[in-house]
């Protein structure tokens, strides 16, 4: 597409190349950071199911600050994602 366009693919200021680096250091090293240090002191079984909580935070931050619309479907989806969670972690005390 962006050949089709004849669109730049790279930032042209460095405003622009600021923007991409800040993005690469908060979400990549930063997101991907907790979650590895999240995985060391979680067992494997917990730690899969929490990483379902990624589409449920995102679609909540999306209709906050972005104000996408939640819609009902998404909106079902969080709710079945976050009752697997619950079943996911539950413990049973025998």
């Amino acid at each position: 597409v962006s050949a089709v366009t004849h669109e730049t693919l790279l930032p042209k200021t460095p405003f622009g190349w600021a923007v991409v680096l800040t993005l690469a250091l908060i979400s990549q090293l930063g997101g991907q950071g907790m979650i590895a240090y999240g995985l060391a002191h979680l067992s494997a079984s917990v730690s899969a199911v929490m990483l379902m909580w990624q589409p449920v935070v995102a679609a909540l931050l999306a209709w906050w600050i972005l104000h996408e619309p939640l819609t009902p479907s998404r909106a079902l989806g969080g709710v079945v994602i976050i009752v697997g969670i619950l079943v996911g972690t539950w413990r049973r005390s025998d």
